[in-house]
């Protein structure tokens, strides 16, 4: 058996804590009873040893009952800690330890010796033994009355602690300007037991010498220069002031700062300062100094002086003189107000035209400030454009009528007007000056005019103007001759008939709809091309002959259509149930008015179940159930609405003899695939012998869906793709039926179905059947169209001379010719 102190000798400061660290040993399985610290105070006052700790607390010395504390157990550490140091705390320290038996108990010697610090105190050590430079070595040391070596202390420098630095010794090997401060060293444990201030002066030579401007480097002229020059120096240095002038530097001044209080262009230039003590010298950078101002003596130079004729090329060019160098902006004068044009030094226009004229000047700008140039003025001069004659009183002339024609031309210099009239192959001048004016215009004034603008540059003539000097029409009367029924998509040819009119020329076709009277065509024939029912109504034809006009043929053109649009409804929607009535209606488009045929769907085979525009089905049963479309058909053609599916739910699910509640349930979303199998409804009636259901297991399938690529109406001979699509998470098997009048067939598999050439007996309704292990489940039909192209028919329309037209519209023909 035997103990182990790891420090024989121990210093502790005063108020602060300390550990004398210890193990021992024993041989297994001999109970250790007692554990204890003991203290010879070596003190001359009768008393030798004192309990510092003791497996039984009541026999540990007061002095020692709240500041000692045992860091050891049964597992062979037997350290000790000592809390609030005093000076009593000096003596011998010796660990023992007792078993049950008494030969079995050990004191483990010698002692420790534990020492007490009152205080401590900071030291400088340096190389020098006078003042202290850069790169000499020095140390600061923490002393006491005992040795400090095995003290945990910390360092601070100007009031912040120095990490990693846990020892009596801060060691500087070569000291630096930066390591100039106020220090001083405390304990780990209680900071407030430290040590007094010690200063470190570091002498060294000026270091991170900076030439600054103030306000910025940019100096506005007139306002003050102020430079300044800021150096790191121990002792303080001098300043000396330099300015670079073209490669010589010259001095300025010896102060830290160098002032001008009226800056001027001559001053911009480098500028560096020179800081000296007598440990070295140092130089700053340079720092230019630009002193600016705002633009002045701004003017506008033209490469084209004078007059420009149009499409000259010139270059306006803008010169200032400003630091920094200004941009330059260009505005032209529109009256009373400018507008922005360009930018940049010089504005080039390769070739001007007459808005190019005007009067301009430029902006020149610096962040300081603009100034304008004095106006310039381009006078673009060129020949008479865009000639043109306008009337006073526009389209057809009455005669008696005072009308002014006036001439008007864009000109520079402004031009002379002459006005002339055609005769045949000849033309004469007739009048001058702007305006011509007709006090009342007879026959003769009708014609064809033009006028002459023209200056020095040229001349040019207006697009001639007709007169067209009428009077009341005698009008004969024009029949009704004929009545057309067309298919859609054909084509037709109208041709004008003979009038009363000899030698009738010019001929123009109308249209009369319900929306008013409408100009078609100024020719014999009007072609009608791929006619839709846009096109329905009454045409006619006038022929004419210089100021006479007479009415020809009239038609009516009905042009008819197969039906289109098909749709059918279900009222009531959504499921129905046993017992209810359910009336399907079907609605197209269509000329004539379509007849109607409703089918059943059954498996695979389609039943006809009515021939009415509705089809109601009274009390239904779940026979009833299945896949409905309706056929419209006229003579022109026939078309399927898509198939649409009617669930009839029956009753015998139903558990019987429940109490009617007045309960009632709305559905919810569609259930998603994720959510199947269980589920289970309950349904509440009226009706007495019903009630609630039992719990049901439902399997909800994701309908197919069916797309069309291309999709619409398509033309015989092309070539049309159907996509069946499920969201269902199980891979199954894909079939096609196509439903055609009261047949369906099996059309083929897969997840595609594409049709090369369709033909019109491909026509119809189809659908899907998706199958999985889920079951069966067939998508909404999708209906194809396919139409066959139409012959273009040409009817000509030339009838004799009916001798009877109504009253009203012989009144309608004749107001149109008047206006």
């Amino acid at each position: 058996m035997k103990a182990t102190y790891l420090q024989m000798e121990i210093c502790a400061l005063m108020s602060s804590s300390l550990v004398i660290n210890c193990t021992y040993e024993y041989p297994d399985g001999l109970p250790i009873v007692v554990e204890k610290w003991t203290m010879n105070s070596e003190q001359d006052d009768g008393q030798k040893d004192v309990t510092v700790y003791h497996t039984e607390e009541s026999k540990v010395s007061p002095s020692y009952q709240h500041r000692a504390v045992y860091l050891g157990s049964n597992n062979s550490v037997c350290s000790l800690r000592i809390h609030d140091v005093t000076r009593s705390d000096r003596g011998l320290y010796r660990f023992r330890f007792e078993s049950i038996e008494e030969r079995n108990r050990w004191t483990q010697v010698p002692d420790v010796v534990v020492d007490v610090a009152e205080s401590i105190k900071a030291d400088i050590v340096a190389s020098s033994a006078t003042v202290i430079k850069e790169g000499d070595k020095v140390a600061l040391v923490c002393n006491s009355s005992c040795s400090l070596d095995q003290v945990p202390l910390v360092w601070y420098k100007d009031g912040k602690e120095e990490s990693g630095r846990r020892s009596n010794v801060l060691p500087f090997a070569q000291i630096s300007y930066t390591d100039a401060g106020v220090y001083f060293c405390a304990d780990v444990d209680n900071r407030q037991v430290r040590s007094q201030e010690v200063s470190l002066d570091v002498l060294y030579a000026p270091k991170e010498t900076v030439a600054s401007v103030n306000p910025g480097q940019v100096i506005l002229e007139g306002t003050p220069l102020h430079l300044s020059c800021s150096s790191k120096a121990n002792p303080p240095c001098n300043y000396s002031w330099f300015k670079e002038n073209g490669g010589v530097s010259m001095k300025t001044g010896s102060e830290q700062k160098l002032r001008i209080e009226t800056a001027t262009s001559s001053d911009s230039g480098v500028y560096y300062c020179q800081a000296t003590n007598g440990h070295g010298q140092e130089t700053s950078r340079g720092v230019t100094v630009d002193v600016a101002y705002a633009p002045r003596r701004t003017q506008v130079t033209s490469s084209v002086p004078g007059l420009l004729l149009e499409g000259t090329s010139v270059t306006l060019t803008c010169m200032a003189d400003a630091n920094p160098a200004g941009t330059y902006a260009w505005f032209k004068v529109n009256g009373d107000t400018t507008a922005e044009k360009a930018t940049g030094r010089s504005w080039s226009f390769t070739a001007v035209t007459p808005s190019d004229g005007g009067v301009y000047y430029c902006e020149a700008r610096n962040r300081h400030g603009e100034e304008k140039s004095k106006p310039v003025t381009l006078d673009v001069q060129y020949a008479p454009k865009n000639t043109t004659v306008t009337s006073s009183v526009p389209g057809i002339l009455l005669e008696g009528t005072s009308v002014t024609l006036t001439c008007m031309a864009d000109a520079n210099p402004a031009g002379t007007y002459a006005w002339f009239k055609v005769n045949g192959d000849t033309t004469a001048e007739k009048a001058t000056g702007r305006s011509w004016r007709f006090t009342a215009v007879t026959p003769s004034d009708g014609g064809v005019y033009y006028c002459e603008a023209r200056n020095r540059h040229g001349a040019e003539k207006s697009k001639p103007v007709t007169l067209d000097v009428q009077y009341s029409p005698k009008m004969s009367v024009m029949p009704v001759s004929l009545s057309v029924a067309m298919l859609e998509g054909s084509s037709v040819t109208l041709l004008c008939g003979p009038t009363a009119i000899p030698d009738a020329s010019g001929s123009s076709w109308f249209h009369v709809t319900g929306r008013g009277v409408s100009r078609r065509a100024d020719a014999d024939a009007l072609t009608l091309t791929s006619v839709t029912p846009a096109d329905s109504g009454l045409y006619y034809c006038t022929r004419s002959s210089g100021h006479t006009a007479d009415n020809a043929t009239a038609l009516i053109l009905d042009v008819q259509y197969a039906p289109k649009n098909t749709v059918m409804s279900m009222d009531p929607g959504g499921s129905i149930l046993e017992g209810d009535t359910v009336t399907l209606s079907c609605s197209s488009v269509a000329k004539p008015l379509s007849n109607y045929s409703w089918y059943q769907v059954k498996g695979a085979a389609v039943i006809k179940r009515g021939s009415a525009q509705n089809l109601t089905l009274v009390t239904v049963t779940p026979s009833d159930g299945g896949m409905y479309y309706c056929q419209a058909a006229n003579q022109h053609g026939g078309e399927k609405s898509p198939a649409r599916n009617v669930t009839v739910l029956a009753w015998s699910s139903v558990h019987k003899n429940l109490v009617p509640r007045e309960e009632t349930s709305t559905g919810g979303p569609l259930l998603p695939r994720t959510q199947s199998p269980l589920h289970m409804c309950k349904i509440a009636s009226k009706i007495p012998d019903i009630g609630e259901s039992a719990q049901q297991v439902m399997d909800v399938h994701d309908v197919p869906q069916v797309t069309v690529d291309p999709p619409g109406r398509l033309a015989e001979g092309s070539s049309v793709t159907l996509s069946c699509q499920s969201k269902d998470s199980l891979p199954g098997l894909f079939t096609w039926f196509h439903v055609d009048g009261v047949s369906i067939s099996n059309r083929g598999s897969g997840q595609n179905l594409t049709i090369r050439l369709v033909a019109v007996r491909d026509s119809g309704a189809y659908f899907c059947e998706m199958t999985n292990k889920n079951g069966a489940e067939n998508s909404t039909a999708v209906t194809l169209h396919v139409h066959r192209h139409q012959p273009k028919t040409i009817l000509y329309a030339l009838m004799g001379t009916i001798a009877f037209l109504s009253i009203g519209l012989f009144g309608l023909f004749l107001a149109l010719k008047m206006r």
